[in-house]
Formats: C-alpha cells, sequence, structure tokens
C-alpha cells in the first residue's frame, strides 16, 4: 500500500506492470523532486489555481495532451509541469486518440505462461507446475536447458520433477483459427494461424550443501530472502537487494550454527554481507568463526575484520574469508557477524539503527 501511496502523490501510477509507461492524475503537492538512482534528478510541478482542472502536461517544455508519461522521460531527468484551464473549457487531454496506450493496447497477444513450485531452492527434486493465464490457450511449451522455447520444444501435459540447477523457459501459442497444420508443417517455427507469447523465465538451485542450519537471530519480517537455506542455497545476492536474495537484520548481531553432520577438515570459510550506507546498510563491525564437535563447546578459530568505510557510500559486497594454513576439523560451524552499533551523527539517519545484509556461506 505503500507504494501506491507514493504514486498516487507523485500523480502518476503504473498502471499496467511491465509496460514502461505511467498514467497520469495530479500530484498531491505543487512541487516534488525525484533523485534518481542514474544521478539525474526529474521534477514535478503543478500549481492548480481555484475551480481549475488538469487540461494538459509538459516535459522539458514540450506540450502533450496524452495523460501518460514513459519511464525513460523520467529516467532522462528534467521536468513534468501540469497545466490547468477552467473546466468550462474544452479540452481533449487524455481523450480520444491521447487516451495513453497503456489503455487502448488491446491487441491478440497471448499471456505467457506461469512457472509454479514451492520455492527456487530445493534439497533433492524439487515439482514444477506451468500454467497458462487463460485457460483457453492452446499449447505450453519449454525447455530445462535455458534455450529459446519454439513451435516444436517438449509440450506441457502435467507436472514433473528436476534434480539439479535448471532455467526453464516457457512460453503459449494459440490457435488463430480452427484450422490445423501437419506438425511437419512447423517444423519449430510459427504458423500463419497461431499467435505466441513471450518467453518466461525460472532458474532453481539445488542447495549446495547437505548441511542444516540454525540461525539464532531472527531476520527483519521484509527481509527474510527464502528463509534460513538462503545463506547457502548457491545463489550469490547482488548489488540491488531490493530483488530479495539478501537476509537483514536490525541493530542484533546475526548468530548462525551451521551442522556439516560429521566431522570434517575445513580448509577455507567465507561469509557475504553488504553494504549500502544510503539505505542503512552497514557491513558488521567484524565476522568471528567458532568450531565445535558437540554443539555445546565452541572454540574460536577465525576474527575476520575489514578496512571499508561506513561513509563509503559505494554499494559494495564484502566477503569475510579465512583461508588456513592447517585444515580445521570441526562438525559445527558457529558463525557471529557483530552489528556496527548506532548511525553516527555524519549519517542522515543519525542515532537509527543500522542493518546488517548478509547472503552466501562457504564451507571448503
Amino acid at each position: 500500500m505503500s507504494a501506491w501511496y507514493v504514486f498516487s502523490a507523485l500523480g502518476m501510477y503504473p498502471l499496467c506492470p511491465g509496460q514502461p509507461s505511467y498514467v497520469l492524475g495530479e500530484p498531491l503537492f505543487e512541487n516534488l523532486r525525484l533523485n534518481l538512482d542514474n544521478g539525474k534528478s526529474f521534477s514535478i510541478t503543478a500549481s492548480p489555481s481555484s475551480g481549475k482542472s488538469v487540461a494538459g502536461t509538459s516535459v522539458n517544455g514540450v506540450m502533450s495532451l496524452f495523460s501518460a508519461i514513459s519511464h525513460t522521460a523520467i529516467t532522462s531527468g528534467g521536468q513534468l509541469r501540469f497545466l490547468y484551464e477552467d473546466p468550462k473549457v474544452v479540452t481533449v487531454y487524455g481523450k480520444g486518440i491521447h487516451v495513453p496506450p497503456v489503455i487502448t493496447n488491446k491487441t491478440s497477444s497471448v499471456a505467457a505462461p506461469l512457472i509454479l513450485s514451492s520455492g527456487r531452492t530445493f534439497n533433492n527434486k524439487l515439482e514444477i507446475s506451468i500454467m497458462p493465464i487463460n485457460p483457453d490457450t492452446g499449447l505450453c511449451v519449454y525447455t530445462l536447458d535455458g534455450s529459446e522455447p519454439m513451435r516444436s520444444s517438449t509440450v506441457y501435459t502435467k507436472p514433473f520433477f528436476i534434480d539439479s540447477n535448471t532455467t526453464i523457459k516457457a512460453r503459449t501459442y494459440r490457435q488463430l483459427t480452427k484450422v490445423s497444420l501437419p506438425k511437419k508443417e512447423v517444423p519449430g517455427g510459427l504458423s500463419k494461424q497461431e499467435t505466441q507469447s513471450s518467453a518466461i523465465t525460472a532458474r532453481f538451485y539445488k542447495i549446495k550443501y547437505p548441511y542444516s542450519i540454525i540461525l539464532y537471530t531472527r531476520p527483519g519480517n521484509m527481509y527474510m530472502a527464502e528463509g534460513t537455506n538462503s545463506l547457502m542455497d548457491g545463489i550469490m545476492g547482488t548489488l540491488d537487494w531490493r530483488k530479495g536474495d539478501w537476509m537483514g537484520f536490525q541493530e542484533k548481531n546475526v548468530e548462525a550454527v551451521i551442522d556439516l553432520g560429521e566431522t570434517k577438515d575445513v580448509s577455507y570459510l567465507s561469509f557475504n554481507c553488504l553494504q549500502d550506507s544510503r539505505a542503512w546498510i552497514l557491513l558488521p563491525n567484524r565476522v568471528n568463526f567458532y568450531a565445535s564437535e558437540d554443539n555445546k563447546n565452541f572454540t574460536l578459530i577465525a576474527i575476520i575484520k575489514h578496512d571499508v568505510k561506513a561513509d563509503d557510500y559505494k554499494a559494495q559486497i564484502h566477503k569475510f574469508e579465512q583461508q588456513f594454513d592447517q585444515a580445521k576439523k570441526l562438525r559445527y560451524l558457529k558463525i557471529i557477524a557483530v552489528n556496527y552499533g548506532t548511525l553516527p551523527d555524519w549519517h542522515e539517519g543519525k542515532g537509527g539503527k543500522p542493518f546488517i545484509f548478509v547472503d552466501e556461506v562457504e564451507i571448503k
């Protein structure tokens, strides 16, 4: 709901998700400025007089009667100005040929199907289902090697299982007429009697390590990734933490214990953490590794620090890693990432509690 309110307050809304344009309404404020990720800014100005209504807009001085704006126009930077007129004056703003394409686009395109599963990661095998959006969709095809699905690809008929890292792509075909062509006449191509959807892609990962992990610190409700196994699922988080691959913990130290199942020789350990200072995400002061044979008595085997400054505003991933000259024997590995503390005076959120964002653990 917060995103809905912010968009509405800006005077625009992404009416059709996936289409790079926004339908315009009217801003809540007279002057707004968006500071964009690319370093540019985009301002919105609306100065209504009493009793007047929106009659048009201008983008960087160019007049428009379309009640929509493209995503590119915003990310290019500049200014959107709402223009007003007495409601008694006839205007074609947002009417007839000036209706936004997002509303008028009624093509015969086919919706891509949905690829369904219980999650992106799994231990042994994972059941996959593919469901068309429209029940009248004719044919659904898919591939398991990341290649583009064609008319001659495997036809989906029922759920199936995967047991390794797999990239699935799928698309649907719809018959435009009742004319049926022999398969030999459409060898991997599209017949004139069919239309196709775009291809949809889903990637699934077999968990790299057959270990169990207990997380003693609860992550924030908005930053739980796909659960505790996210720390050892082989999926490396990117700089864009908004994708949901990272687990986020505010104010607290992060503590986890991994059970290797049996005593093993370990020569390398690492733990990925993220810093994006503007978003209150700071690297932990240090990461401690402990070893145990009984999950009761732990011995400190490494303290890993870093030299990244908290006021380094560049988003970055830091690997807290330790290579041992002589392998350590252990069954249980405890990891404690120590929180930065309170945001300092120079930070715009001074006095606030920063986050630790953590991702992949590697054990060799």
